[in-house]
């Protein structure tokens, strides 16, 4: 379903809510554009199976809003949890379907590296990642990150979820060709 993004989070944060209990998913897209936003995300991972033998299809929960120099103007926002997913349209129903796939939900290696190497930030206790009786401890993985990342004006942790295209096999290659 469409919902018109509206300024009033507080009737969103309902709305969004009583739809998820009913196992839906709100987005802010007219249902054309989301139509087409599904059919080329489900195209782009499919072929991302076939070339690389990789899932690059993720629902990534939280993101870290952060900047190169403290004068940038230019925000960049990372992801911070990866759950690996798949989406299968249900022809019958003309609904599209979204399942864990069986994977292993990831933190972001690639961004804590960064984090590690170029701002001296070593996040501790989520690496690996923290699970609870509900899968990734998204409370004490957020808790850690705000906690180092309070020194850096402008830094911020998004909870924000966004179906995308990940490429998460480039930190394993990065890892491989670094300690060789």
């Amino acid at each position: 379903k469409s919902l018109v993004c509206l300024k009033d989070h507080a009737y969103v944060e309902a709305y969004v809510s009583a739809q998820f209990k009913n196992r839906k998913i709100t987005t802010c897209m007219e249902s054309d554009e989301l139509e087409n936003h599904l059919k080329h995300i489900m195209r782009q991972a499919r072929q991302s199976i076939e070339e690389t033998g990789t899932n690059s299809l993720y629902l990534a929960l939280g993101f870290l809003r952060w900047y190169e120099k403290p004068k940038d103007e230019q925000e960049r926002y990372s992801p911070l949890v990866l759950v690996p997913i798949e989406i299968i349209r249900d022809m019958e129903n003309d609904q599209y379907r979204l399942f864990l796939r069986d994977e292993q939900t990831v933190i972001n290696n690639t961004l804590l590296e960064l984090l590690q190497k170029e701002y001296a930030l070593n996040i501790e206790g989520i690496s690996p990642l923290p699970f609870d009786e509900c899968g990734a401890d998204l409370s004490q993985v957020f808790k850690s990150i705000r906690k180092e990342i309070a020194i850096y004006d402008r830094w911020a942790l998004e909870e924000a979820a966004f179906i995308s295209l990940f490429a998460c096999d480039q930190y394993v290659l990065y890892k491989d060709i670094k300690t060789q």
